[in-house]
């Protein structure tokens, strides 16, 4: 039989004391402490190793698998979190904005109440001013 030697031997290689067998892509690997790299076998052969009693380390795929559906869940998380972090911050800039409104009548009008005659006098002349100015320009703006 021909040694292949798998990429995730690395990973696996602490747990080969004995016989380990692993299957990646539907393949059955094998190894044991005497012999250096991973013997390919087909399905008959491994299951009678696993059933000598080696140790296995399960499909590579499955693992993937089920990792790549715990990163799933845990960026899920991740964007529910945002999404509930930037309504908050959505919320209490509406807020801000309000109370800041509120704050900024309360303010002037504090100033202007004593002053509340001379106030109104004021913004009723500047209203006459601006109507006549605006008669005024149409007219000029017609009679051409």
């Amino acid at each position: 039989m021909p040694v292949f030697l798998l990429p995730l031997s690395p990973i696996v290689a602490g747990a080969a004391v004995g016989a380990t067998v692993l299957i990646s892509g539907g393949i059955y690997y094998y190894t044991n402490d005497k012999i250096d790299g991973w013997f390919e076998a087909g399905e008959e052969e491994g299951m009678k190793v696993i059933e000598a009693g080696a140790t296995f380390l399960g499909e590579v795929g499955d693992s993937i698998g089920a990792g790549l559906e715990t990163i799933g869940a845990g960026l899920a998380e991740i964007g529910e979190d945002l999404g509930s972090g930037a309504l908050v911050v959505i919320r209490g800039a509406g807020r801000a904005v309000i109370d800041s409104g509120e704050n900024m009548f309360d303010y002037i009008a504090s100033k202007v109440s004593p002053h509340r005659v001379e106030a109104v006098t004021a913004i009723t002349a500047m209203l006459f001013y601006g109507t006549t100015a605006v008669i005024v320009f149409k007219k000029i703006k017609g009679a051409n």
